[in-house]
C-alpha cells in the first residue's frame, strides 16, 4: 500500500485541530483539499478515521489507533527531509531549538557567539517554555532538540544527554536583614517572595520544602515565570526574597545578591538535552549540544554564599 505523505500529515492535521476549518488554516491549504486528503487515506487503509459531524471530526477508534504510527512516520519522512537538506546545503538548514527561559539565559546565550560563527548560513528558532511543554513540542515534531530539567516524559521515546545541571536557590540583596541571623526556614516567612506560577516544578518545590517543615508555602508578592535583569534590580533594592531557577554565577567583587543557604532548601537538578529517539543528528546540532557541554564543564552553577 503506497500512501502519500501529504495525507498523513494532513490526516494528523485534522486529528489535531478538531475540523477541517481550522486545519486547512493551519495547513495553508483548502477544506476541500483536506476532505480529499482525508477520504484518499480512509481509502486506502479501508477504515473509517473521522466521525464527522456539523461540530467537526472527530478520530474513530480506528483512527485513534493509527494516529500513533501516523505521528511516527511524519516524524522519521521530517528527519529524512532534514538529512537530505543537510547533504544538499552543507551546514545550512534550520534547527529548531526547545529550552527553558534560565538555560536560554544563563547557557544559550552564550552559545550563539560560537553558533553563528560556526554555521553563518544556518537559520536558528528558539521556542522559551516549561520543561513540559517543549518536550511536547519535541514529540510532536515542532522541535529538533530540548535543553531542560528532565522529571517524566510520556509517549514517543526521547534520546538524553546529561549537559550539567541547573539550581534552586534562595537569593536575597547584600545587606537583607536575612544575613544579620541565622536564617531558619520560619524566618523565610517574613518576608515577601518572588515565584514561578504555582504549577511550575521549582515553585512546586518550594512549598514541599516548606510544607515537610510543617510550615504554610509562602505567599508570593510577585508571580513571574521569567527572571531578568529588572527583577535582579527589584531583588537589589527591597527586602523581597526571589526563588530563583538557573546556572548564572554572579560577578564577584560586583556582586548584589547572594544566596541564603538553609539545608532544606538547596536543591541542584540535572538537565538535559532532549531528543526524538532514532531521529538525525545535523552538523547544527550537534555542534550546539558539544557547546552547550563545553560552557556547563568551565561554569560553576553555585551562586555566591551570603555576606
Amino acid at each position: 500500500m503506497e500512501t502519500a505523505s501529504r495525507d498523513i500529515r494532513y490526516f494528523i492535521a485534522v486529528a489535531q485541530a478538531g475540523s477541517l476549518t481550522a486545519a486547512a488554516q493551519t495547513c495553508c491549504v483548502t477544506e476541500a483539499t483536506l476532505s480529499k486528503s482525508v477520504a484518499r487515506l480512509e481509502e486506502a487503509v479501508g477504515l473509517v478515521l473521522f466521525e464527522r459531524s456539523k461540530n467537526g471530526m472527530l478520530l474513530t477508534p480506528a483512527g485513534k489507533a493509527i494516529h500513533g504510527d501516523a505521528m511516527k512516520i511524519m516524524l522519521a519522512h521530517e528527519d529524512l527531509a532534514g538529512r537530505a537538506s543537510n547533504l544538499r546545503q552543507g551546514h545550512a538548514g534550520l534547527l529548531r531549538v526547545g529550552a527553558t527561559k534560565p538555560i536560554f539565559d544563563d547557557v544559550l546565550v552564550n552559545c550563539l557567539f560560537r553558533m553563528v560563527d560556526r554555521f553563518p548560513d544556518i537559520q536558528l528558532n528558539f521556542t522559551l517554555d516549561i520543561g513540559a511543554e517543549l518536550i511536547a513540542l519535541l514529540q510532536q515534531g515542532h522541535l529538533d532538540i530540548v535543553f531542560s530539567p528532565l522529571y517524566s516524559v510520556s509517549g514517543a521515546e526521547v534520546d538524553i544527554v546529561p549537559i550539567g545541571s541547573d539550581e534552586l536557590s534562595i537569593v536575597a540583596r547584600k545587606h537583607h536583614p536575612i544575613f544579620n541571623l541565622t536564617p531558619t526556614p520560619k524566618d523565610l516567612l517574613r518576608y515577601g517572595w518572588i515565584l514561578p506560577r504555582q504549577n511550575a516544578r521549582a515553585t512546586m518545590w518550594l512549598n514541599e520544602r516548606f510544607i515537610s517543615c510543617g510550615l504554610a508555602p509562602p505567599r508570593p508578592s510577585i508571580e513571574i515565570d521569567y527572571v531578568g535583569n529588572s527583577i535582579h534590580r527589584l531583588v537589589e533594592t527591597t527586602d523581597l526574597l526571589l526563588l530563583r531557577v538557573g546556572a548564572r554565577n554572579y560577578p564577584g567583587k560586583d556582586q548584589l545578591l547572594f544566596s541564603v543557604h538553609l539545608p532544606e532548601f538547596e536543591f541542584e537538578r540535572p538537565a538535559y538535552a532532549i531528543v526524538r529517539a532514532g531521529s538525525y543528528w545535523s552538523p547544527g546540532r550537534q555542534f550546539m549540544l558539544d557547546t552547550v557541554l563545553s560552557h556547563f564543564s568551565r561554569s560553576s552553577c553555585a551562586p555566591a554564599a551570603g555576606p
